[in-house]
C-alpha cells in the first residue's frame, strides 16, 4: 500500500497536469473563437486548433493513469508553452481593449 506522501504527491500531480492542459484547451478554445468568427476563417487554423483541443482534451483524461513521473513530464513538456501562449493571449486581449 502507497504511503501518505506518494499518495498526497499523486494529487498535487494530477491536480497541476489537469489545470496545465485545462489551460491549453482554453487557449485553443479562444484562438478557435477568434478564427470562427473571422470575417475570412482560416480554415486549415480551425482544424489545426480543434486537433490540438482534442489531443490536449485526451492526455487530460488519461491523466489518472498516469504515473507521478509520467505527470511531471508532462508538467516539464508543456508548462513553458503554456506560459508562453498565455503571455501572448494576455497581450492580444490587452490591444484589443479586453481585460
Amino acid at each position: 500500500m502507497e504511503d501518505l506522501e506518494t499518495i498526497l504527491l499523486f494529487e498535487t500531480r494530477h491536480g497541476q497536469v489537469n489545470d496545465l492542459l485545462g489551460g491549453l484547451i482554453s487557449l485553443r478554445s479562444a484562438y478557435w473563437g477568434d478564427q470562427y468568427h473571422a470575417k475570412v476563417p482560416d480554415e486549415a487554423e480551425i482544424k489545426r486548433l480543434e486537433e490540438e483541443m482534442l489531443f490536449f482534451s485526451a492526455l487530460r483524461s488519461r491523466a489518472l493513469l498516469m504515473s507521478i513521473e509520467e505527470m511531471t513530464l508532462v508538467l516539464e513538456q508543456y508548462r513553458p508553452q503554456f506560459k508562453e501562449e498565455d503571455k501572448i493571449r494576455r497581450e492580444y486581449e490587452a490591444a484589443r481593449g479586453g481585460t
